[in-house]
């Protein structure tokens, strides 16, 4: 079946027209905002030697065997994903059909899918929310490409999207809810040198883009996350004996 999950309300700011204004402005502004030179080598390097790595890595071993992998493909290519027309299709052919991918990128795509649901096939049941994660992931997918081909992306901009998107809560556990991106993206530094060329500038540009674009997905839903956020100051406050008593 489809995998179907509605999200949450729709914040009720973002229908005040002058709210609404107000972020429109901002973001023109910030489109004409000069943009700044990113230190690749500096911030890639960082990922690879993020204090969390070692951690992260046991979470993702790697796929063995030409058996297991192409069994994995197959269930990853029979899971089915709805379009926008209410049609539902199978994964595999959702991306590989896609008009904006180009062999490459479907084929990258698919094979990093198989990997991280290797991944969460080989934890503990008790690990988390990885049953969850792995219908999330692949709704999204199919989101992602339907928004893609919407807005004419290119093939890498759309690839890049999906792969932040993947590793996103690839790293979910039951206790890293707050960090899960921190640990997602470590995740992401730790994979994908398996199938993009990081001995390229471009391939390491590439990784640290979707690595800072998966810490940034924190913020959503940003009502949500900022009472998570609270309440885990709060929990560790009390913690503590850090009273927070008539704070708002």
């Amino acid at each position: 079946d489809a995998y179907e999950r509605e999200g949450p309300p729709p914040d009720t700011r973002a229908m005040d027209e002058a709210a609404a204004s107000e972020l429109a402005r901002r973001l023109d502004a910030l489109r004409r905002t000069p943009r700044r030179p990113v230190a690749v080598d500096k911030l890639f390097r960082g990922w690879m030697e993020h204090p969390r790595r070692e951690q992260v890595r046991e979470l993702f071993p790697l796929l063995k065997g030409a058996e297991r992998r192409a069994a994995l493909r197959r269930e990853v290519g029979r899971v089915r994903v709805r379009s926008p027309g209410g049609h539902v299709v199978d994964l595999a052919t959702k991306v590989r059909d896609c008009e904006v991918l180009t062999p490459l990128e479907s084929q990258r795509i698919m094979d990093v899918l198989v990997d991280l649901r290797h991944a969460w096939k080989t934890r503990d049941a008790d690990a988390g929310y990885d049953d969850i994660n792995w219908r999330h992931a692949v709704a999204e997918i199919g989101q992602i490409l339907d928004i893609a081909v919407q807005n004419g992306l290119s093939p890498m901009v759309t690839e890049d999207a999906v792969l932040a998107s993947m590793f996103s809560d690839a790293a979910k556990l039951k206790g890293n809810f707050l960090t899960h991106h921190i640990d997602g993206a470590v995740a992401a530094a730790l994979v994908l040198p398996r199938f993009l060329d990081v001995e390229r500038e471009g391939g390491r540009a590439r990784v640290v883009a979707i690595c800072q674009a998966i810490l940034e997905h924190q913020v959503g839903p940003p009502r949500f996350m900022a009472q998570m956020v609270r309440m885990g100051i709060e929990e560790q406050a009390r913690l503590t004996g850090c009273a927070l008593d008539g704070l708002d």
